[in-house]
């Protein structure tokens, strides 16, 4: 009997174990990129990418990275149409002011095929730091 117990508890450690391995690898395959400032502004120089930025129209118009084109995250029905207007095989950098809403953005994408999806960390408040610092 206690043979019993003990493989009957051995199993359903491996089974659970197995079942958190599995919860963490599709959390890790469905988590956006996240690029430093200098890796965003590198990739985004190098490559023909489609930048979007996701805050407000009155975030947007106080300054922007050049070349971005404005889906307000907040306008749901707006955003998600023209999410699906966006090409899904070119890679998408997004950012918003903090780097909270490009990411749930970025997550959004995942959810809808895309496959080279790229957040800023720290959003435009940390672009604009680097960019100063540059200076």
């Amino acid at each position: 009997m206690r043979t019993r117990l003990i493989i009957i508890a051995t199993c359903l450690l491996i089974y659970m174990t197995s079942l958190v391995a599995c919860a963490q690898n599709d959390t890790i395959k469905n988590d956006p990129q996240v690029l430093t400032p200098i890796a965003f502004k590198e990739q985004i120089e190098k490559h023909t990418v489609q930048l979007i930025d996701v805050r407000t129209p009155a975030e947007y118009e106080s300054g922007h990275i050049n070349g971005a084109r404005l889906i307000n995250f907040f306008d749901t029905t707006a955003f998600h149409s023209k999410i699906d207007r966006l090409d899904k095989t070119k890679p998408v950098y997004l950012y918003c002011r903090t780097g909270k809403r490009s990411h749930q953005a970025a997550i959004i994408l995942r959810d809808k095929g895309f496959k080279h999806v790229y957040d800023l960390a720290g959003g435009y408040n940390n672009w604009l730091k680097y960019m100063k610092s540059k200076d």
